[in-house]
C-alpha cells in the first residue's frame, strides 16, 4: 500500500495512547507512514511520534492550540492533497468523530468508523469492525477510490515498541484564517471521584446480579480485600450516584486501559462480549 496518513491527538497538554495505536497499525500495511500533528509547541510531542513514523508533520500554530474541528480539517484538507496518502487513520475518539465524517464527505473518500483491525486486499483496505456487543465481526470492504479512510477503535489494537526515526518536517499553517462560526471556550473535565480508577491495576466491577443495595458492601469489602477499586454499573440510582459509580459504556471504556479485572453480578450481552474480548486479550499479555 502507498503512504497511509494518521491523524494524532492530544488533549489537556498530553499525547493520547490511541496514536501509538493507529501508527502500529499502519506499520503493519506500509513502510511509509506519515504522522499529521496539528497544535501550539508541539517539539517534544513530535520527537515521541518520530519513534512509530517514517515522517511526522508538525503544523505548529496558535491556531491549533485548542480542538476546533472545522479548523483541522480545513488543514486536513490541505496536507492531503499536498501528500497524496492512499489511506487516512483518524481516531474514534470525540475529537476524532467530529473530523472523520466531514473530511470523508469533502474529499470524497469512502470511510468507515470503530474498527478494531484492518488489511489490504489488492490494494483496497479491507476492515473489521465489531456488531452485538462484540459477539460478530464484520468485514467492511470499500468501493474503488484513489483514497480511503477510516476511524480507530481506541485499545482494540495494542501498540508496538516503535523503534522508528522518522522525519520530522514542520510545516507552514495551510489554513488562512480560524473557523468563525466555532469558537473554543474551555475544556470541562468532569470531576472526579475518590478513587482515579483509570489508574487502577485491578478493578472488581459490580452489576444488577447481586440484585440489592445492601449487597454493595460485601462487594467492597472483596476490593478492598484483593487491593482492588470497586465500580458499580447498570445498578440503582443511589448506587450510580455513589462515589465510584459509572455507566455501564463507561466501564466497558475503563477496562480498555486496567491488566487485570474481576466482574460480580454483570449480566447481558453487551457487558460479557465486550469482557470477554479483552480477558481473552489480557490472558496473552504480560
Amino acid at each position: 500500500m502507498h503512504e497511509i496518513l494518521v491523524l494524532a491527538e492530544h488533549r489537556q497538554g498530553e499525547l493520547r495512547d490511541i496514536n501509538f495505536e493507529m501508527l502500529t497499525l499502519a506499520a503493519g500495511l506500509t513502510d511509509k507512514v506519515t504522522a499529521v500533528l496539528l497544535g501550539s509547541g508541539m517539539d517534544d510531542f513530535a520527537g515521541k511520534l518520530a519513534g512509530f513514523a517514517d515522517k511526522v508533520i508538525v503544523v505548529d500554530d496558535p491556531m491549533f492550540e485548542s480542538f476546533n474541528a472545522l479548523d483541522y480539517q480545513a488543514a486536513l484538507v490541505e496536507l492531503i492533497k499536498a501528500e497524496g496518502p492512499h489511506l487516512v487513520i483518524i481516531p474514534n475518539t470525540g475529537q476524532g468523530a467530529d473530523i472523520l465524517p466531514a473530511l470523508a464527505l469533502e474529499m470524497n473518500a469512502p470511510f468507515t468508523t470503530d474498527i478494531i483491525g484492518l488489511a489490504v486486499e489488492d490494494g483496497k483496505p479491507v476492515a473489521t469492525r465489531a456488531y452485538y456487543g462484540g459477539k460478530v465481526n464484520g468485514r467492511i470492504e470499500f468501493k474503488d477510490g484513489d483514497l480511503y479512510m477510516v476511524g480507530q477503535r481506541e485499545g482494540a489494537i495494542p501498540a508496538g515498541e516503535g523503534g522508528k526515526s522518522g522525519e520530522i518536517v514542520k510545516m507552514d499553517n495551510p489554513v488562512a484564517a480560524a473557523a468563525t462560526n466555532r469558537k473554543f471556550l474551555s475544556y470541562e473535565q468532569p470531576p472526579a471521584g475518590e478513587v482515579d480508577i483509570t489508574q487502577s491495576a485491578l478493578l472488581v466491577g459490580v452489576g444488577r446480579g447481586i440484585r440489592e443495595d445492601k449487597n454493595i458492601p460485601m462487594m467492597e469489602e472483596l476490593a478492598a480485600a484483593i487491593g482492588a477499586s470497586a465500580i458499580y454499573t447498570l445498578l440503582s440510582v443511589p448506587a450510580m450516584t455513589a462515589e465510584g459509580g459509572v455507566t455501564s459504556h463507561a466501564l466497558l471504556l475503563l477496562v480498555m486501559r486496567v491488566a487485570t479485572y474481576g466482574v460480580v453480578g454483570i449480566i447481558g450481552g453487551e457487558a460479557c462480549g465486550r469482557l470477554r474480548h479483552f480477558l481473552m486479550r489480557f490472558s496473552n499479555s504480560e
